[in-house]
């Protein structure tokens, strides 16, 4: 468990620094004591899931996630019919004509978001 705490504390930490916020500003963000973030960052805090939401929303960052929220995309194999139409001796308009499924429709791999 104190593994967990301590990836999330580097998280938190990471985000920081790529928001560019510091724990004094963090902590004016949150309303909450400068000494709460440094605890936050010491690896030993059991957070609760509004305190993480919030975190993450000054830091433009998700620190849960919900498997429900991810969104599944299926991609599949086709092949494409491109128009190429000369404009001028500077620009090429292209479009596509026709898609082809290849095969009947093999899923290639599926993403989540």
């Amino acid at each position: 468990m104190t593994d967990r705490k301590m990836l999330l504390a580097a998280r938190i930490a990471d985000a920081m620094k790529k928001k560019g916020i510091s724990k004094t500003g963090l902590s004016k963000a949150l309303g909450v004591q400068p000494s709460v973030v440094t605890k936050w960052l010491s690896g030993t805090h059991n957070f609760t899931i509004e305190t993480l939401w919030k975190i993450g929303d000054v830091l433009d960052t998700e620190l849960i996630k919900l498997e429900d929220e991810k969104e599944n995309q299926t991609i599949y194999r086709a092949t494409l019919e491109i128009n190429q139409q000369v404009v001028n001796e500077n620009f090429l308009r292209y479009s596509i004509k026709n898609v082809h499924p290849v095969g009947d429709r093999q899923e290639l791999s599926t993403l989540k978001n």
